[in-house]
């Protein structure tokens, strides 16, 4: 029998602010994503634009979860801030029975401290395997089921989220703990530099001056658990997840490809259709890196799966890009648009492109009901995900 899966609980750090509600008012753009300064000499990178944790986050971070790790850190508060949204109390260890899986998608988090180790000299070099910086995450949570780290590039939350729906469809956990975290380094900041693809001002995707991504960081999560088990305990329920999909362009590693997104989103349709009864989608939060190619490609898988084209929104606006915890940052930012019967606009885009003149991309913010909503992400090597959430 099929599993009716929800979201009943979702935490968030990221540059300012460190709960769902400051996340949406960034979206909205009553308040901003910017630093007055960096913890990095970016004029060696060509002074891209980037949104960083200020000092005010981090010392809440630490002090909530003491750490030498920022991804240690802004994860272990995620988790935690989901687990409490869930009315899953943080679980002694011994005395669990609930097989809670944790699986994260990441780029970086195991370099972190590799790079300060050489950076900063003077650093001891703590063990900086991602494996153990899940392990101490999950030592402080009682979290029992399987554990599982994804990293496939900027898709790979996303791409954890249906692994998350596989494991509780094969019955291997009872809810799982989902997303991502990925922090700013020197290695991430100098790779997109060299690759020509960092904005020196702001994102803005779909715009005809767009010139590339504005780097972030953070950690995004949500707890995914089977609809009855979460009216049992008394869990909000934040949405429902109807399909979702995945492909590989195989084309190439940076440049994405329409018809692997293309793909990636009919099987999400197909997998909706097979379980529940088909809806029209109300809008897509798209992954709109505000790349000359990735925002092409995204229109052109869009143009060929929907005769006429649902609201446009993309997240990476606001908050800029946090690399492989991007897609359930677009994810709990969809929940809240459900939720408020808001969408948020693509913010600095003032001037559509003329190649997307026919699609409907949300300048300002909208008022629209809608059941249900369309969350993509696409990643280097041609990775793709998409996920159907449906409002309760």
């Amino acid at each position: 029998m099929h599993k009716q899966l929800v979201i009943s609980g979702v935490g968030v750090a990221f540059p300012g602010g460190l709960t769902t509600g400051s996340l949406f008012d960034k979206l909205l753009g009553e308040t901003a994503c910017s630093n007055s300064s960096s913890r990095f000499a970016l004029e060696k990178y060509g002074n891209p634009t980037l949104i960083e944790f200020d000092n005010v986050v981090l010392k809440i971070l630490n002090q909530a979860y003491p750490s030498t790790s920022i991804t240690e850190s802004s994860l272990g508060y995620a988790v935690r801030s989901a687990l409490l949204d869930a009315k899953l109390p943080l679980i002694n260890i011994s005395a669990s029975s609930a097989r809670g899986a944790l699986l994260i998608g990441t780029t970086t988090a195991g370099i972190e401290r590799t790079e300060h180790y050489y950076v900063n000299s003077h650093v001891a070099l703590i063990s900086s395997q991602v494996d153990d910086i899940i392990s101490r995450v999950i030592s402080q949570t009682g979290l029992c089921g399987p554990q599982l780290v994804i990293s496939n590039a900027c898709s790979s939350s996303l791409m954890a989220l249906g692994l998350a729906c596989d494991f509780l469809h094969a019955n291997q956990a009872d809810f799982v703990v989902v997303g991502g975290v990925d922090v700013l380094l020197e290695y991430t900041i100098g790779g997109f530099s060299r690759l020509g693809l960092t904005a020196q001002t702001t994102c803005r995707p779909f715009a005809e001056n767009r010139d590339g991504i504005v780097l972030s960081e953070g950690a995004a999560i949500c707890v995914v658990e089977p609809l009855d088990a979460a009216l049992k305990r008394g869990a909000t329920i934040h949405g429902a997840i109807l399909g979702y999909g995945e492909s590989c362009d195989a084309k190439g590693v940076a440049a994405p490809n329409s018809i692997g997104i293309e793909r990636a989103i009919n099987s999400a349709f197909s997998q909706m259709k097979q379980n529940y009864s088909e809806q029209e989608i109300g809008m897509i939060f798209c992954h709109g890196t505000g790349t000359k190619a990735n925002d092409l490609a995204e229109a052109e898988a869009i143009r060929s799966v929907f005769a006429n084209s649902p609201p446009l929104s993309a997240v990476k606006s606001a908050l800029g890009h946090s690399q492989a915890a991007s897609g359930i940052f677009s994810v709990i930012s969809a929940l809240e648009s459900l939720s408020r019967g808001i969408i948020p606009p693509v913010l600095h885009t003032t001037k559509v492109a003329a190649e997307f003149a026919d699609l409907d991309i949300v300048l300002k913010t909208r008022e629209h009901m809608t059941s249900s909503a369309l969350v993509t992400a696409c990643g280097f090597g041609g990775t793709n995900a998409c996920v159907i959430l449906g409002a309760v």
